[in-house]
């Protein structure tokens, strides 16, 4: 596996763009905290603590408040990160940020984080309101409180994949591009009045979708329960 090592930390001044082209990028060295200009950190890799794989802590990104664009935060799941550690990375300040991908995803040979480990985690890291994307990968918790905060009135675009159990949509009315895959108990979609197009794979559980007036383009594929009215 590739890594951005220590050494590669030239100075704070320092602009670093880690794309989604990294595919073979296993962890982020301790250290990116010193990083306090950084812009463009499109993946963060959670590491381990300990062995050679030890890395970077989550919340060594506290200070990273000009990062811009997207962040993608990998290995949720693999049970690497504590909830205090997850708050102190202070997301919500990230106010730059306009895409976030949260994936709980395991890795070969993780440890499986619970459902409420994950639900923790998912709270402590409340996203800017700032966003128009959000995806979310391999959730198993409950929805977090924020899906009821009314204050992400630029959020346009959500997709949720692999999530078995609990699924739900955050529940923002400004929401206009809506994809869902592989989430078994998700079983209602309510009225969303500016949602223009939606796509769901493999929910086996949704059984009901609310009114879209505004709606051009529909996918749905493997629903089994929902019928057409």
């Amino acid at each position: 596996n590739w890594r951005v090592a220590q050494g590669n930390r030239r100075s704070v001044q320092l602009e670093v763009s880690l794309t989604e082209r990294c595919r073979k990028l296993g962890f982020v060295a301790e250290g990116l905290e010193k990083l306090t200009n950084l812009r463009t950190l499109h993946r963060f890799m959670v590491c381990d603590d300990k062995g050679d794989t030890r890395g970077c802590n989550i919340k060594e990104i506290k200070d990273l408040n000009k990062l811009k664009g997207e962040l993608s935060i990998e290995g949720l799941g693999g049970g690497r990160v504590k909830v205090i550690d997850a708050q102190k990375a202070e997301l919500k300040e990230k106010h730059e940020l306009i895409k976030v991908k949260f994936d709980f995803e395991v890795r070969e040979d993780d440890k499986v984080g619970s459902a409420s480990e994950q639900k923790g985690l998912l709270e402590a890291l409340k996203p800017p309101h700032g966003i128009e994307r959000l995806e979310i990968w391999g959730y198993t918790g409950d929805r977090p409180a924020w899906y009821s905060d009314t204050n992400y009135g630029k959020l346009r675009t959500v997709w949720l994949l692999s999530c078995p159990s609990r699924a739900t949509v955050i529940g923002i009315k400004s929401l206009e591009e809506l994809g869902v895959s592989d989430c078994p108990t998700l079983c209602e979609l309510r009225s969303m009045p500016l949602l223009k197009s939606l796509e769901i794979w493999e929910c086996d559980g949704l059984n009901t979708i609310g009114d879209l007036p505004a709606l051009e383009s529909l996918d749905v594929n493997r629903c089994e329960k929902l019928k057409t009215r």
